[in-house]
């Protein structure tokens, strides 16, 4: 960290991010994406000017990328998946469903802040992710679009809004799984936010895909 300071010391214009991984005073490991602009002749400023950010989401997302490069296993890979939700942009606790292939039953891979209900451990039939998977169609849903028992448990953990969107096949003729996210904050998807899921929908279709040859 030091070399890298000193270097950026001595150069010219904004550099190149360095990554550093941090650890929190909870014991929590955080990466940090730090950039020093070189601004010694500026005389409101007269050194560097230096910006740091989480860099959470995209550090999983390149191990979410790396464990389907190598044939994770599926639930290790839809784990990491669930962290990229939860991380910076999207900023939730997020949910993967998808049915077994041999059963037809609702599988789960979720964040542990979720209550049971939100988890889809109960057996819910209205519910933002069934809609998303039957219409193939994005759901966005507040506490008052939700039923009551679902939308008391959501509240409860701070939850506002649900996010639903479909994993659909390649050739779009089926839906293979839906991505949840509950959101704290009291707002519907914006076009960030969106661009985001979109990105996550693909490589979760690519992961299913997979999973699915390999059957």
């Amino acid at each position: 960290a030091l070399d890298s300071v000193a270097y950026a010391m001595t150069a010219a214009g904004l550099q190149r991010p360095m990554l550093f991984r941090l650890n929190r005073k909870d014991g929590a490991q955080v990466v940090i994406e730090i950039t020093a602009n070189a601004q010694h002749d500026d005389p409101h400023v007269g050194g560097l000017a230096v910006y740091a950010r989480p860099w959470g989401e995209r550090y999983l997302l390149d191990q979410t990328l790396d464990a389907i490069a190598g044939n994770s296993p599926l639930h290790d890979t839809l784990d990491l998946l669930v962290g990229v939700m939860g991380a910076e942009i999207l900023e939730g606790d997020g949910m993967v469903c998808f049915p077994d292939a041999e059963t037809g039953a609702l599988r789960t891979r979720a964040s542990a802040a979720l209550g049971p209900q939100q988890r889809a451990e109960t057996d819910i039939a209205d519910t933002p992710w069934n809609r998303a998977m039957r219409t193939g169609e994005p759901q966005w849903s507040s506490l008052h679009d939700l039923g009551p028992e679902l939308a008391a448990e959501a509240a409860a953990r701070g939850h506002q809004w649900c996010w639903a969107w479909p994993v659909t096949t390649q050739d779009g003729r089926s839906t293979s799984g839906c991505l949840v996210l509950w959101r704290k904050l009291d707002e519907a998807p914006d076009h960030t936010c969106r661009a985001s899921l979109d990105r996550l929908v693909r490589l979760t279709a690519l992961l299913f895909e997979r999973e699915a040859a390999a059957g």
